[in-house]
């Protein structure tokens, strides 16, 4: 019986290695990678030959002729990335002689450019096939430097530290996706958006005051970076915090001058701050900043509307200090009364125009047609108002306009 079992494992044994040698001639000779595969395979259950660096180098080859074939095949091109990539990263431990080592970092080279050109191309597991392309791609980065290879490299580490970070946040992996960003904003080719994203991480889980620091030390990186200038306006706006947001918007503003957004933004505090205190200082700069919103973006239906808003809200205060003064019969109440009155008809004549214009990007609006509805009525245009009214009503149905101007 020992005799027998000893006879069984040297056949085995002999087996995988004629299978490894039948692979090499099929790659090499015949050129069909997919017939070698098959071969390779068979040839890796064997445990004796599956170890050594000639196996693992020639799964290698094998696979990455395959992903580099298998264009018309998604699911095949990315098994079989894969599994080269795995190979040279276990033939890359085992390469021992000059001439190995120099064979193994082509291989893993290759397979780099294989997994990426795979990644490229993948659709229905993209995110999931990321994260093991962009993890594998490290890997074998790494394992290239470690065996001195690094400076011949074609990718370098930060590039795909913070490719495969992007992956992990692509498929909800926050927790492995936030090391590697700290690993990348700690070091010297940091970049905004890779703060940004840090930051983001952060805020979801730890809150406003949790994810400060972060924000903190991003501006102190880029202090003029708009992105995170805005990051921090808004983190201030949901601290409750609006005259911490101004000084970064007006900063935003200087330093992108022809950003509508940015105007837009700016001229929503200074709306905020108005409506607080009714300061005809503050309304000016309000309407300034949405003025030039809408001039640099003449189609916006949030600059439009926005406009066109403050004036209405303007118009809506002198209605309410007219009412106020119809209770006083004096003169100096008559008076007042017709100033007001007179305040709010300007207001709304300023007001009609920008909502109309956003009318026309959204005839569906409701707050658009209530707006212009209840305009048309004060100035006493009965057609525009029963014209409104149908609008309205379609819209609050769910159904569909077509713009009236």
């Amino acid at each position: 019986m020992l005799v027998l079992v000893a006879l069984s494992l040297g056949v085995a044994h002999a087996g995988g290695s004629r299978d490894l040698r039948e692979a090499r001639v099929l790659l090499d000779v015949s050129r069909d990678a997919e017939a070698a595969a098959v071969a390779i395979d068979r040839a890796m259950e064997d445990p004796k030959v599956a170890g050594t660096w000639d196996a693992l180098r020639t799964r290698g080859e094998v696979y990455n002729r395959i992903a580099a074939q298998a264009l018309d095949d998604l699911p095949r091109q990315q098994a079989a990335a894969l599994t080269a990539g795995q190979a040279w990263l276990q033939a890359l431990a085992l390469a021992s002689k000059p001439m190995e080592a120099r064979l193994t970092a082509e291989g893993a080279r290759q397979a780099q450019t294989v997994l990426l050109g795979a990644s490229a191309m993948a659709r229905e597991n993209k995110a999931t096939y990321n994260v093991q392309a962009w993890r594998l791609t490290l890997e074998l980065h790494d394992a290239l430097a470690k065996a001195g290879k690094e400076d011949r490299s074609a990718f370098q580490r930060p590039a795909i530290v913070d490719s495969l970070a992007r992956a992990l946040l692509a498929s909800g992996e926050d927790a492995e996706a936030e090391r590697l960003l700290e690993e990348l904003v700690s070091g010297p080719n940091a970049e905004p958006v890779q703060h940004m994203a840090l930051y983001g991480i952060r805020l979801q889980r730890d809150g406003l005051e949790g994810a400060w620091p972060t924000l903190e030390r991003a501006r102190k990186a880029f202090p003029e970076d708009t992105d995170l200038l805005l990051a921090a306006a808004n983190h201030h706006v949901l601290a409750g915090d609006r005259e911490a947001a101004l000084p970064l918007m007006e900063e935003i503003v200087r330093l992108q001058p022809e950003n509508p957004r940015a105007h837009l933004v700016l001229a929503a505090l200074h709306d905020e701050r108005w409506q607080d205190g009714r300061d005809p200082a503050v309304f000016e700069l309000a309407r300034q900043h949405y003025q030039r919103a809408v001039d640099l973006s003449p189609e916006s239906f949030e600059a439009l509307f926005s406009l066109g808003a403050l004036y209405f809200n303007r118009a809506a205060g002198h209605a309410q200090a007219a009412n106020a003064a119809a209770d006083d019969p004096s003169p100096a109440g008559m008076k007042r009364y017709a100033e007001e009155e007179a305040a709010v008809r300007a207001d709304f004549e300023l007001a009609r125009p920008f909502i109309q214009r956003a009318e026309h990007e959204d005839p569906d609006a409701v707050e658009v047609l209530s707006a212009l509805l209840q305009i048309s009525l004060h100035l006493d245009d009965v057609a525009a108002a029963q014209t409104l009214k149908a609008h309205l009503e379609t819209a609050r149905s769910g159904g569909h306009n077509e713009p009236i101007y």
